[in-house]
């Protein structure tokens, strides 16, 4: 099966990895080691950052970077940041697509994913994901 996760910002190792990556990030990078452990085809799409070349020793799946985390003007990111995001959920062209925490991203999947008819998976990574009156969208 083809497999996509969408990991925004990145992927970690580490619990409290430098800039603010942690739970959900550290998580996915775990989900696609076992899911390509079982022989599924894997990708995942992730922020361009510019410390690619650590995030690729995390994982053996393939990384889509979705966009520059600096792309684009304040107030009006959030144009490249879809566009971005659309088009590495495209060229996984996965049968089914996993997000992890609720947010704006998450959002554009599931999206995504009812135009395109494919799978889509939300997992909860805390409380805030479910609770309306603690939801962080961002």
């Amino acid at each position: 099966m083809k497999v996509c996760l969408v990991s925004l910002p990145g992927l970690t190792s580490h619990v409290a990895a430098p800039g603010g990556r942690g739970g959900s990030e550290m998580q996915s990078a775990a989900l696609s080691e076992a899911l390509l452990d079982r022989g599924h085809d894997v990708s995942v799409v992730v922020c361009n950052y510019d410390s690619a070349r650590h995030t690729r020793r995390i994982t053996r799946a393939r990384l889509l970077n979705a966009y520059h985390r600096n792309a684009g003007l304040p107030g009006l990111r959030f144009v490249p940041r879809w566009l971005g995001l659309h088009r590495a959920l495209a060229a996984a062209d996965a049968d089914v697509y996993f997000a992890m925490s609720a947010g704006a991203a998450t959002g554009q999947t599931a999206w995504f994913c009812r135009g395109a008819g494919r799978g889509f998976v939300f997992g909860t990574a805390s409380d805030t994901d479910v609770v309306p009156e603690a939801i962080r969208l961002g």
